[in-house]
């Protein structure tokens, strides 16, 4: 088969990594399609596709003519206009503002995120093939590179930067500005060096960083490596994950560190998702044994004051939480996606 993964954004390789990197190993034509759409520090580098030796290029441009699909996935959710089929994989769950499409098939992570979409929007559907969560692919890349065996050579937080000898906690700052962060995070540091924590900030471009952020923590991080993602290695080396009802609530859980959500104070836009960025028992933002929420008016004196810092998570609540938001968690979503096209797209 010859497989297009529309990239329009640097971030999405985050999500196909783990399927260009299937599809290569499965003996598939893979061809990126670089379809840049334009947004702020988005544009992908060539250094991001090096990991991916075999990998074909296409940029559109007036005039050239596109290679020949089988099928072409992506992460942007209109149809794109390319003459073959499409398949829609997501990342989160923020397509949830959007109708469930009826011209083309998208793959879910879980049963739930499945029947969840379908409700939001009260229809009924024909259940898609669940595939789990991609970006917990890249867990087999970390521990392919890093296992015990390869110890004595290199660890992985001597990789990161990060002290063997002490907690390592990773801040996710929020996206948009809070008015309290300044107080929340001089009670992080300062609860920091009470526990001898390394304290790790993880930045985006779209980060909230008034000048003091500059100045925050031990080390700051960037997305300075898409596989295996920057964000999933620092929630693996993780002894904690503190951030802002973002994505890195997933990306804990399923590297079974203990995260501390802390609340939005802007409601997400769509509020059809509301249920996923909320902190009710059992949300995916505040599930028992897995991790904890917050409101920001009362973060400070949380992280400052509770004793946050010894929960660690409980096998079986992990699993429940895999269960229901992600689907599987055996690294091996990106097969099954494998498994769907060859199915249902090989000639």
């Amino acid at each position: 088969m010859n497989i297009g993964i529309l990239l329009s954004r640097r971030t999405y390789l985050k999500t196909f990594g783990p399927v260009i990197v299937e599809a290569l190993m499965q003996g598939h034509t893979v061809t990126a399609i670089l379809d840049y759409d334009g947004k702020r520090g988005e544009a992908i580098r060539a250094y991001d596709l090096a990991p991916y030796p075999g990998l074909q290029r296409w940029v559109p441009r007036r005039g050239s003519e596109m290679p020949t699909l089988d099928v072409l996935v992506g992460q942007q959710y209109k149809l794109p206009r390319y003459s073959c089929p499409y398949v829609y994989i997501g990342q989160y769950y923020d397509n949830l503002a959007m109708e469930p499409p009826k011209d083309y098939t998208m793959l879910y992570h879980s049963e739930y995120h499945w029947k969840l979409h379908y409700s939001m929007w009260r229809m009924d559907g024909t259940p898609q093939p669940v595939v789990g969560w991609l970006a917990g692919d890249h867990i087999r890349k970390i521990w392919d590179d890093y296992r015990p065996a390869h110890r004595a050579r290199k660890s992985l937080k001597d990789f990161y930067r990060v002290p063997n000898n002490r907690p390592v906690w990773v801040l996710f700052p929020p996206k948009a500005p809070t008015l309290e962060y300044r107080t929340i995070i001089r009670a992080l540091i300062e609860r920091a060096k009470k526990e001898n924590a390394f304290l790790v900030v993880k930045y985006r471009l779209k980060t909230y960083r008034p000048w003091f952020a500059y100045f925050v923590g031990d080390r700051r991080v960037w997305d300075d490596v898409m596989y295996p993602h920057a964000s999933m290695v620092l929630n693996f080396v993780a002894s904690k994950v503190i951030h802002f009802d973002s994505g890195a609530g997933y990306e804990a859980a399923y590297c079974g560190t203990y995260a501390v959500s802390i609340a939005l104070e802007v409601p997400p836009a769509w509020l059809t998702s509301w249920v996923e960025y909320s902190h009710q028992p059992y949300s995916r933002l505040q599930w028992p044994g897995v991790n904890v929420g917050v409101q920001a008016k009362d973060a400070a004196e949380f992280l400052r004051n509770e004793d946050w810092v010894s929960h660690q998570v409980d096998k079986d609540a992990r699993d429940a939480f895999v269960k229901k938001f992600l689907g599987y968690d055996d690294h091996r979503s990106a097969a099954r996606v494998l498994d769907y096209l060859e199915e249902c797209y090989a000639l």
